[in-house]
């Protein structure tokens, strides 16, 4: 393994928060129709609140990107070196601030 993948099979497109603790997940097909659907739940002695329910259903709708964005990291991270034009500096700029805006999005921060 050299740190480099393609896409995983996962479903592709847009994954969307729903319900109404936003702890609903899906993806509509091409057509318009659910692709997938999950909810986020919690059973057991150690419930956790609706809160926490939805922030793990973001982080879990953020995946997607997440996954892209640490892709296009480890691409910059290969390509980088002491010769970079300033073009190629301000594509990884670009790519590390598309990164960040990710992770805030999965953490809502």
């Amino acid at each position: 393994f050299d740190g480099r993948c393609e896409m995983s099979a996962h479903t592709k497109g847009e994954w969307l928060l729903g319900g109404d603790n936003n702890d609903f997940i899906y993806a509509l097909g091409p057509n318009g129709g659910n692709s997938f659907w999950a909810a986020v739940s919690s059973a057991g002695l150690d419930r956790i609140s609706d809160e926490e329910k939805a922030a793990n259903a973001r982080l879990m709708v953020s995946a997607p990107k997440l996954l892209a964005a640490l892709i296009a990291l480890d691409e910059c991270y290969c390509s980088a070196g002491p010769n970079l034009t300033k073009a190629e500096r301000h594509q990884h700029r670009l790519t590390l601030i598309a990164a960040r805006a990710a992770v805030a999005e999965a953490t809502a921060i």
